[in-house]
């Protein structure tokens, strides 16, 4: 064994030493054979404690992860998010988690699925309340953006004659010298 590196070749910090400060650095003894009765020196790895996590979740991917064709019960769904209902995440693992879906195109089935599960359901005021919370100023989507005066216009017809009724005439509708126009009201 080496004293002060990383012998796992697939390391995830190659330029840092062993730090028993910082979490993710600190030393960690890798069983090769997974065996952890044998302690012969040639069956273990000096490594990283990340190193060592990431080692072994490469191993559990597809058939040889245990839940592999298995479903968590109803319970202990209900458990697991219960647990995890209000915790705080850090900006690295909400970065983390984002970058996992990034990118990502939905199918309209799926896009359909989503909706269907979100409808009808009621919100608390203060799920509400952290909502706004979350989107205000450069967090809001629309930040440092405008709409054009056709959209603005276009927004308003549709909640002044109702989004049913807009579907109807929409495609009928243009945009002409600053006015939204009715094709179908000039015939």
């Amino acid at each position: 064994m080496k004293e002060d590196t990383c012998e796992y070749h697939n390391c995830l910090y190659p330029d840092e030493s062993f730090d028993e400060s910082v979490f993710r650095l600190r030393k960690t003894l890798h069983h090769i054979d997974e065996n952890h009765d044998n302690n012969d020196p040639k069956n273990l790895m000096q490594i990283h404690f990340e190193c060592h996590m990431s080692l072994h979740a490469r191993a559990k991917i597809g058939e040889k992860h245990p839940m592999f064709g298995r479903h968590h019960s109803e319970e202990t769904k209900r458990k697991i998010g219960s647990a995890h209902r209000g915790k705080i995440l850090s900006e690295e693992t909400k970065r983390k988690i984002g970058s996992a879906h990034r990118g990502k195109i939905l199918s309209e089935e799926t896009k359909r699925k989503i909706g269907s599960a979100h409808r009808g359901k009621i919100l608390s005021e203060e799920t509400k309340r952290k909502m706004s919370i979350a989107k205000i100023g450069e967090k809001h989507p629309m930040f440092g953006k405008h709409q054009s005066d056709e959209h603005k216009a276009r927004r308003v017809l549709s909640r002044k004659i109702g989004k049913e009724n807009y579907a109807k005439i929409k495609d009928d509708l243009f945009w002409y010298n600053g006015t939204l126009l009715d094709i179908g009201e000039m015939r």
